[in-house]
């Protein structure tokens, strides 16, 4: 019998999905900050903006992250293809919380 030889996949960068997260959670500080800190988030803003500085940092892991991948995968079109299926299928799930939230502050 023959035994096959795995390949590796290819190693993910760690702190790249930590600086990730922590944009992430930034730019959630940022929404919630007007509810969770009332009367001092005018005063963080002013010398630090959480939104800002999450979506700045998103864009810059993602403009390392997408050449990579498109570099790993060779195809252009299955990188896009895979992309589809990856980010459509929970992009629904946002808008319908936001709709019952709504509905559901509407109806009292």
């Amino acid at each position: 019998m023959r035994s096959r030889k795995s390949v590796p996949s290819p190693a993910r960068f760690g702190w790249l999905d930590a600086v990730r997260g922590i944009a992430a959670l930034t730019v959630a500080l940022h929404h919630l900050s007007a509810e969770l800190f009332v009367g001092t988030s005018a005063a963080v803003r002013e010398w630090f903006d959480p939104g800002i500085f999450g979506v700045m940092a998103f864009f810059l892991v993602s403009g390392y992250i997408v050449p990579a991948s498109l570099e790993r995968r060779g195809d252009v079109r299955a990188f896009w293809i895979g992309r589809l299926f990856r980010l459509w299928p929970p992009s629904p799930t946002p808008r319908c919380c936001r709709t019952c939230w709504v509905c559901a502050a509407g109806c009292r």
